[in-house]
């Protein structure tokens, strides 16, 4: 009887080294644009003679917009940064490009580096497509002969042959950015730069770019991306870097940072004011009392302050007043997903996820004295996927008369599982033969459907 074939060793993984290194990165501005002029003709002036700059000290109206920086990125691996707008996002990346200078630090580059950090970043609105293609490719590193081999290729990603002709100031938004991707990618980097630009664009676009991105990570190459999307994030980055007022809050892995981010935009949200005072914060936050009730405060416990798991345990609990007997009293609460990350301060709305009524679930009260209560809201293994939410409670007595309503403050829900889901649901899967015995089943990561799974979350919170 012959052995069985011995199956020949895996190959090993390539081993990874750094391809990017920031060491105690800073840079200054000056919010005066005269005394600015100023400080640039000094500076260059004891660079000439070989003086030192002070670069430690602020000068009169300066201030850091990055300061003392530390950031490792290894060959393959992926860096989210996240932030509030003005935090310094947008600064280190053009310092990582190359666009500035930083005032103090070391920025060490290993391989090709293509930024894509703005729409048209590069191309001249007169010339045409095709001569954009050209001047763009040159930027990024590549001979003539290099851009002509690869010339198809991005022509043929950017879906804009039609108009490869005609000047770029006479091209969409949406034709630009698929421009300015096709020459970024055709470039094949060693390291891809993108401040924000797959945010833009209709979803079929942005789908091709994330399937483009994977198969290119897969070879190899390593990417720094600014997104608004936490799901996004958690999906494509290893680690992330916390930015704020310019410095580096928190570095490493991905899912604990984006957390900690978001904590800290619930932390900084305005709390409601003290019961009973409707100020204009109330009314904001959805408070409204009447002769007969008042919602005193409504929160959520779990394990974490200000914080709840996913599949786990929650309790809502609100405490109430009453001013004059009701013969019913209802209650109605929802649970609303705010928008995430940097969007928390636009003027986009709340999208409700969860409504309980409780006339419909046997929780309603009958001929009710004055007097103050609480009620308390179960809430076993919470299924909500990860974000910022807001619990509002309204107290109403028939024929739909509202008596009181407050709304919690925001609260954070995070997840180990990162799920293209609108819901958090606990599941085991499990496949059985014919026969009754149980088959081995295990994960599988494509990293084409993982972008299709990105995008089909991204589509439904658009929705």
């Amino acid at each position: 009887m012959e052995p069985e074939p011995v199956a020949p060793p895996a190959a090993p993984a390539p081993e990874k080294h750094v391809v990017l290194a920031l060491e105690n990165v800073s840079k200054r501005f000056c919010r005066d644009l005269k005394r600015s002029l100023y400080y640039g003709v000094q500076d260059i002036a004891r660079e000439v003679v070989g003086l030192s700059q002070h670069p430690d000290e602020l000068r009169k109206n300066e201030f850091w917009a990055v300061q003392n920086v530390n950031v490792e990125l290894k060959s393959g691996d992926a860096l989210g940064i996240v932030g509030i707008n003005g935090c310094g996002k947008t600064t280190l990346m053009r310092i990582i490009a190359g666009l500035i200078k930083p005032t103090t630090g070391k920025v060490t580059v290993r391989g090709r580096l293509a930024p894509l950090l703005a729409l048209g970043a590069g191309f001249n609105p007169i010339l045409t497509g095709r001569e954009n293609i050209f001047v763009n490719m040159s930027i990024l590193g590549l001979t003539q002969e290099e851009i002509e081999e690869r010339f198809d290729s991005v022509v043929d990603f950017s879906e804009i042959g039609y108009a490869i002709d005609a000047p770029v100031q006479t091209y969409s938004s949406g034709m630009t950015a698929r421009l300015g991707f096709a020459c970024a990618i055709n470039t094949q980097p060693d390291i891809l730069l993108l401040d924000e630009v797959l945010a833009v664009g209709d979803m079929n676009f942005r789908r091709k770019c994330l399937k483009r991105l994977f198969e290119m990570r897969a070879n190899g190459m390593s990417l720094i991306m600014v997104h608004h999307s936490p799901g996004m994030l958690l999906s494509i980055a290893e680690t992330a870097l916390y930015l704020r007022k310019g410095k580096a809050v928190d570095f490493g892995e991905v899912a604990p940072v984006v957390q900690q981010y978001e904590r800290d935009l619930v932390k900084d949200m305005a709390p409601l004011g003290p019961a009973g005072e409707k100020t204009e914060s109330d009314g904001a936050e959805g408070y409204f009392a009447s002769s007969d009730a008042e919602l005193i405060d409504v929160i959520i416990e779990s394990d974490v302050e200000n914080a709840v798991t996913s599949g786990k345990d929650a309790v809502v609990r609100a405490h109430f007043k009453i001013m004059k007997p009701i013969t019913q009293l209802n209650f109605t609460a929802t649970i609303s997903r705010m928008p995430s990350m940097e969007n928390v301060d636009t003027k986009l709305k709340p999208q409700q996820v969860i409504k309980m009524i409780s006339r419909r679930d046997g929780g309603s009260l009958s001929n009710v004295a004055v007097g103050e209560y609480e009620v308390r809201i179960e809430l076993p293994s919470i299924g909500l996927r990860d974000g910022i939410y807001q619990i509002g409670l309204r107290l109403s007595c028939p024929p739909r008369i509202m008596l009181a309503s407050r709304n919690s403050l925001s609260f954070l829900v995070s997840s180990d599982d990162v799920t293209p889901s609108e819901y958090y649901q606990r599941r085991a899967w499990s496949v059985v033969s014919r026969d009754g015995s149980l088959l081995h089943t295990e994960k599988f990561l494509n990293t084409v459907e993982t972008a299709d799974d990105i995008l089909d979350l991204e589509q439904k919170s658009e929705e």
